[in-house]
């Protein structure tokens, strides 16, 4: 089977299957969220926020004490900034790596070694996939950040438009 690309199997797919383009625009809509930030200076703010709800200090997610609660921690807030930035990954629409600005930022907020970064954001998409309140505690933080800082880029995005 010859693999295409996907913008020529999205035409075909449009121009000759409508009603199924429909059912998969449907179902890619069902999975992924209606707001993706794209400022990757509120991830500091998601980090602050994050830590303010779980009543514990940035310093805590460095697993310093090799805590396990301080993993699972970073591992749902790590899946939170996946939701925030790149909900594909998280909901495994596409394979792929996180974006190398999201990944320096978070580097710079909390610095762990690469290795550990992998691991964690493996597991975190792992978790999200598997475990119903893990998705839960991510789907939870994520509806309140929205609330509070997407609406405003969303809205200060259209003004600029305008």
């Amino acid at each position: 089977m010859t693999n295409y690309p996907a913008q020529v199997v999205v035409k075909v797919l449009y121009q000759e299957f409508p009603d199924l383009a429909q059912k998969v625009n449907d179902k890619i809509k069902e999975k992924l969220p209606d707001i993706v930030l794209h400022d990757h200076d509120l991830i500091s703010i998601v980090v602050q926020e994050f830590c303010n709800v779980e009543n514990i200090r940035v310093e805590c997610l460095l697993n310093e004490n090799g805590l396990r609660q301080n993993s699972n921690k970073r591992r749902v807030l790590l899946a939170l900034i996946l939701k925030l930035y790149q909900p594909e990954l998280l909901t495994k629409l596409l394979n792929g790596v996180v974006n190398i600005s999201i990944s320096r930022t978070i580097k710079k907020l909390i610095p762990i070694s690469k290795k550990t970064f992998s691991n964690d954001i493996r597991t975190a998409i792992h978790h999200y996939q598997l475990y119903k309140d893990f998705k839960l505690q991510v789907d939870q933080l994520h509806t309140k950040i929205i609330e509070n800082y997407g609406n405003k880029k969303a809205n200060d995005s259209e003004a600029q438009e305008v």
